[in-house]
């Protein structure tokens, strides 16, 4: 699943990259050589737009022009809105032009404070095209996923319950008086909405008909200053006019027009709630599986203190991961065996505190469930095995807690 404006930005991201970091030669990108100094717009692909202005030999075209437009911030792109956009953002991008020409000219593109910015753009660019345009291609969590989530988390989907009203306001109770025996009349003049615009004296709530609009207990209400004391004095009040009452500062004849009760949300209501807070462990764990596997298959080789462990056993790193003083240490540590030792047989165990550790310090359980499903998946002989399944069944009751040893496991088990 892609963002649509990141989509929007990759060609010309990848397209800028391409251009600045080709060392001081041109490279190549769909049969056309890049000019270092004269591509300074597009996304190297064929443009058949008119050309609208030329910078010493760059083309500026309508295309560029709006692809520019895409590509800005959007706090940027207020500068360029109104009257006369276009060309206010033409002279902008002659402005780049004309600075970028000159940076070339004076050979900054080698200065190694800019070299380094832009071999860490064109790194962090490809490195972000591959995750959104591969990795995470249509990536979106699994049905069960978001099933869980949903029951683990229903508290959070709760609606309040809320009504709407409209109100008659006045500063005496001879007026609201006079208000409330027209009200009992019949005839058109006596209908809510024209009793108001004879008697009340709230402005605000007069341009909406006098309607307060909706509003939960205790919640705020725009027309009146004293809203939250207003909203728990009549909310619970039946559906229809009631007499006049004392409430803040004036004497109110209101109506209550509608209600909504509370109630839980629906799963179809906040799916898409529940897609989004799962996205970003999706796809880091997605990303980590990815780079896990391509580490197995790379050329790679380590050196001095880098080597595997930096020195140390997988069993050392085990104990030190246990022992050490914060999460970040012990996580560290624990992340260091699977990487370097993930064949080792304490690779599993490694898994199994990680997934404690998520629960213990930020409750994370979908994070702590992937752990616990890789011990299954890609140790599915181990002695956690039983102790796994037993978390992975019942994570999800709110009187959950790690069993401390096989004893407890199997007593809650029985």
């Amino acid at each position: 699943m892609l963002e649509s404006g990141f989509m929007k930005r990759m060609p010309l991201l990848i397209a800028v990259v391409a251009v600045t970091i080709g060392v001081s030669s041109c490279q190549k990108a769909d049969d056309e050589d890049l000019d270092l100094a004269t591509d300074l717009f597009g996304d190297t692909r064929h443009d058949a737009s008119p050309v609208i202005c030329e910078v010493d030999g760059v083309k500026i075209t309508q295309r560029d022009l709006e692809m520019r437009m895409e590509d800005m911030p959007k706090a940027s792109k207020s500068r360029f809105s109104g009257e006369d956009w276009e060309r206010r953002l033409l002279e902008y991008m002659i402005g780049e032009a004309i600075l970028a020409q000159d940076a070339i000219r004076a050979g900054l593109q080698h200065e190694s404070a800019v070299s380094r910015q832009l071999i860490n753009l064109r790194r962090t660019t490809m490195r972000d095209a591959y995750a959104s345009l591969v990795l995470w291609d249509d990536l979106e969590p699994s049905r069960e996923e978001i099933e869980r989530y949903y029951e683990e988390n229903q508290a959070t989907f709760y609606t309040q319950g809320s009504v709407k009203a409209r109100h008659i306001q006045c500063d005496t109770r001879l007026q609201i008086d006079r208000a409330w025996e027209k009200l009992q009349g019949s005839g058109y003049e006596n209908l809510f909405a024209n009793v108001a615009g004879e008697f009340s004296n709230n402005s605000e709530s007069l341009k909406r008909n006098s309607e307060l609009g909706w509003f939960a207990r205790g919640g705020y209400i725009s027309a009146l200053p004293y809203g939250k004391e207003f909203s728990e004095r009549i909310y619970d009040w039946d559906i229809g006019v009631h007499p006049p009452e004392y409430i803040g500062e004036h004497w109110h004849i209101v109506e209550i027009l509608n209600r909504e009760p509370s109630r839980q949300l629906a799963l179809s209501e906040v799916r898409d709630r529940i897609v989004a807070a799962l996205l970003p462990s999706v796809r880091q764990n997605a990303t980590d599986e990815y780079v896990a596997k391509r580490h197995q298959e790379v050329d790679l080789e380590y050196f001095g203190d880098y080597r595997p462990g930096r020195g140390r056993t997988a069993d050392e790193l085990l104990k030190l991961g246990m022992l050490a003083n914060t999460p970040e240490r012990q996580e560290a540590l624990y992340d260091l065996l699977l990487l370097d030792y993930h064949d080792s047989e304490y690779a599993p165990m490694a898994l199994f505190m990680k997934a404690n550790l998520y629960l213990d310090t930020t409750g994370d359980k979908y994070r702590a469930r992937n752990c616990l499903n890789r011990i299954l998946k890609n140790y599915p002989d181990s002695e956690l095995r039983e102790q796994v399944e037993y978390m992975l069944e019942n994570m999800s009751r709110a009187d959950f807690h790690t069993p401390t040893s096989i004893e407890e496991l199997r007593d809650l088990a029985d």
